[in-house]
């Protein structure tokens, strides 16, 4: 197996497109049995994660981040555990402020 750096750099010399981004958009890993894990990525500019689908649960933990982190439009089978938000549409906490916007159900 490839060390995560020689993947790192494998993907920056053949993944990368014209406006100098990491482009993995419609990357089809839906017949592999296994998880998938991206734990402990760091970025120095922004994380995309649009349009998902999981075919059972999605974990989002301890993120960090230097500016804002949005969620909207979720759907969701079973349950949407977003802990320390109260059932109000907006919330503060010393001085930070997380907004939710609409959540679906299947």
């Amino acid at each position: 197996m490839k060390t995560i750096e020689e993947i790192r750099d494998w993907l920056l010399e053949n993944a990368v497109d014209d406006c100098g981004d990491l482009c993995l958009i419609g990357l089809d890993l839906s017949k592999f049995d296994g998880n998938v894990y991206i734990n402990h990525m760091k970025v120095k500019r922004n994380l995309f994660q649009d349009f998902q689908k999981v075919g059972e649960n999605l974990y989002q933990a301890f993120q960090n981040v230097g500016k804002s982190l949005y969620q909207s439009n979720q759907t969701v089978g079973e349950d949407f555990i977003n802990h320390k938000l109260n059932e109000d549409e907006y919330w503060e906490e010393y001085g930070m402020c997380v907004f939710r916007e609409k959540i679906n159900r299947l």
